[in-house]
């Protein structure tokens, strides 16, 4: 029996590929990228291939602990949390790149597609032309308010806060910006579990299997203290209103300390620079295995992610209005109402 496959086609902007000799494997990917999935797509911009592989991409120039890399290729094993990886990246010079990936457990693929491949995607979509921010999005009457943060910030929160008041969901954790720096929706699957349907107010109606795999992953994270990452994931559309595009309008940079709630203009160089820096961080993981590339490839046309990240986002620094914000650690709520007035949603 051949391989299973998986297509996903994001607004006829960027195409890629699952395959897998397990059905059971492709489910996160399937689950996540649901809304996105398609019968087929031809030539996908990323080739995601899953199961056990061997290099076998030509000689290789550079070894080191972790990972060893060639002409075109590196290939790495880590261990995060309690998942295994293999990963091999191909093609990085070509128009179309080669994720080989092999896990065990089964559900170290969810961790994998947060922590690599999402990641790998911003910069396939950076040297195209286009952005995928690591920031939350809304749309307000066809505008969109963009929120960029390091993770844990608070970016979620004032995304979900905004969209219960009214507003359109874009994307909670990634948003797409095309190279006009118009913005696209990026509505992946929403993990939950049950602390974070009671902290955000949702209350969206799940089938039995769905409460029982709630649980599941409740007691899970719970029994494994948080190193296995297993939650619901819940489509966008059942908890909110989903816009495909909208016009850039404003983008709060956010961070968070004891200080009071203040917003302030940035000006736009300032805004693209921390853009940057969160982008940076996100592809930490990436970047980290591509610096082994570089050394075997001085020549690559990633020599220079800080320059081809930054192209990516001037579009929509330059359309928009652009924000620093402080949200109050210790009155959050009230940060998010202020934001949300801000925004045009009092």
């Amino acid at each position: 029996m051949g391989d299973q496959v998986a297509s996903f086609n994001v607004h006829d902007r960027f195409r890629f590929r699952v395959s897998a000799p397990r059905p059971a494997d492709l489910r996160a990917f399937s689950a996540k990228f649901a809304a996105f999935g398609v019968d087929h797509v031809d030539e996908p911009d990323v080739e995601v291939l899953l199961g056990p592989h061997d290099v076998g991409e030509g000689e290789t120039t550079l070894v080191t602990k972790e990972s060893r890399c060639g002409r075109g290729f590196v290939h790495y094993a880590e261990t995060y949390k309690v998942v295994r990886w293999r990963v091999l990246l191909a093609g990085l010079e070509d128009r179309q790149w080669r994720v080989r990936c092999h896990c065990r457990p089964a559900v170290g693929y969810e961790a994998f597609i947060t922590k690599v491949l999402r990641p790998l995607f911003a910069l396939k979509l950076a040297t195209q032309g286009s952005a995928l921010l690591h920031a939350s999005a809304v749309g307000v009457k066809g505008r969109a308010c963009v929120f960029a943060a390091f993770p844990g910030v608070g970016k979620t929160s004032a995304c979900f806060h905004l969209a219960r008041k009214g507003a359109e969901l874009l994307g909670d954790e990634n948003t797409l910006v095309d190279p006009e720096g118009g913005v696209w929706s990026f509505p992946l699957s929403i993990p939950v579990t049950t602390a974070m349907l009671r902290r955000h107010g949702l209350r969206p109606e799940l089938s039995l299997g769905e409460r029982v795999r709630l649980r599941v992953g409740d007691l899970v994270g719970l029994l494994s203290w948080g190193f296995l990452e297993k939650s619901l994931g819940l489509a966008a559309r059942r908890c909110f209103s989903v816009a495909e595009r909208a016009e850039p309008w404003r983008v709060y940079v956010l961070a968070r300390s004891p200080r009071p709630f203040a917003i302030e203009r940035l000006a736009a160089d300032e805004c693209a620079r921390r853009l940057v820096l969160i982008q940076q961080f996100e592809l930490t993981r990436v970047a980290t295995y591509l610096s082994n590339y570089l050394v075997a490839n001085p020549a690559s046309a990633l020599a220079d992610p800080a320059g081809v990240l930054r192209r990516s986002v001037e579009p929509v620094v330059a359309r928009a209005e652009t924000y620093g914000v402080n949200l109050d650690e210790a009155r959050l709520g009230g940060s998010f109402e202020r934001l949300a007035a801000h925004a045009g949603l009092a």
